[in-house]
């Protein structure tokens, strides 16, 4: 009876952790660089957002996150300010599982020290800075043809739920032996 009780007990721990918040990691690797006319296969992007699917429909939208980052750019939306001359918007976002994350984002500063974040997924990524002792620099990145994405990559308590799965699957069957 206890046995059943525990398992029970278990199962209902497991179906209400789906309806907690989810964090997913997108990596991106391999851009064309604008100010030097080449393709850099090594750099590097990452996006992590973290979401609920509040309506049930299977994608995440903008309203549906609580932290938004990509490369510099880090805002926990869906709230946009600004303030003088300061501002930060993550302006749209969509994401169905199976299908790449759509989003637009920009940040900066219009100072004299200052500068700027911008990212349209699948089309640029822009960081620029102005200041008198580092001087302008301006980077824009263009995704290609040859820019790979791998993700969703799974958290590390994903691996260590499967772990703990396994183990548990592996004592249960030495058991019934």
């Amino acid at each position: 009876m206890l046995k059943k009780a525990a398992i029970a007990a278990a199962l209902a721990a497991c179906s209400t952790a789906y309806a907690a918040s989810e964090r997913v990691t997108f990596l991106y690797q391999g851009f064309y660089e604008e100010w030097n006319g080449a393709f850099n296969p090594d750099y590097r992007l990452t996006l992590q957002f973290e979401g609920q699917d509040l309506n049930g429909d299977g994608a995440y939208t903008l309203e549906e996150l609580s932290y938004f980052s990509f490369g510099g750019f880090r805002q926990q939306p869906p709230t946009c300010y600004g303030a003088g001359y300061v501002w930060s918007c993550l302006m749209s976002f969509s994401y169905t599982p199976g299908s790449l994350p759509v989003f637009s984002a920009s940040t900066g500063s219009s100072e004299e020290y200052g500068g700027e974040v911008s990212v349209t997924s699948g089309d640029f990524y822009v960081e620029s800075s102005r200041a008198p002792w580092l001087g302008e620099y301006y980077h824009r990145y263009r995704w290609t043809d040859q820019t790979v994405t791998v993700g969703p990559v799974p958290e590390p308590g994903t691996w260590a739920m499967l772990g703990v799965g396994l183990l548990g699957l592996g004592a249960a069957a030495r058991r019934r032996r």
